[in-house]
């Protein structure tokens, strides 16, 4: 649990780098700008994948084994789901109901995991340089529609992330919080009795 809280952590700094990079407050070229932010949605896209195996790491089966050594969100995703079909992240909507006790109502996820495998793949295209025929131009900045794009992924995987549970393997649950207001803000990771 505390891996992923740190990993947590990791995508509240890269989502914040892109609202920054967003609103140009990061001082670069045009071009680089537009790759930044790319870049930025592509490391997203792996930590999520990433996430899922670190918390369903405790599956002890040899596929789970190999897989601590993978680093491409696809094969994570193929993996997990012939393991666990219920192991992506799940939004949610908290509700106090006492003191101890907590209403949890499960949502849409609005960023699944087709979403993450075709925004990696999408990324990736965009971050090579091209071939000599195809070598796309430095001076190429984030179009309106780049922007438009780069904006709703980020809201997607935020509002995914904001509160989340997971399913795990045994029949236990996670609750995730990406931003604890009782912890200042920063991510907070408990098992809980039902979501």
């Amino acid at each position: 649990m505390r891996a992923y809280q740190g990993l947590l952590e990791e995508i509240k700094t890269r989502l914040e780098a892109i609202e920054a990079g967003l609103n140009d407050e990061l001082n670069l070229p045009p071009a680089l700008r537009r790759e930044f932010l790319y870049l930025q949605l592509r490391f997203l896209c792996e930590c999520i994948a990433l996430g899922c195996l670190i918390v369903h790491g405790d599956i002890g089966t040899a596929p789970v084994d190999k897989l601590r050594k993978a680093w491409s969100p696809k094969r994570i995703m193929d993996d997990l789901e012939r393991l666990h079909s219920d192991f992506y992240p799940v939004p949610v909507t908290i509700a106090r109901m006492g003191p101890n006790r907590l209403h949890i109502t499960p949502g849409e996820p609005p960023f699944a995991k087709a979403d993450l495998l075709s925004l990696h793949a999408k990324c990736g295209d965009i971050l090579h340089r091209g071939t000599v025929k195809k070598m796309a131009p430095l001076d190429r900045a984030a179009s309106e529609t780049d922007t438009q794009k780069i904006l709703a992924w980020a809201s997607s995987m935020s509002l995914l992330l904001n509160a989340h549970g997971i399913s795990l393997f045994g029949g236990q649950r996670l609750l995730c919080l990406l931003r604890a207001v009782d912890k200042q803000g920063h991510a907070q990771v408990s098992l809980a009795s039902e979501i």
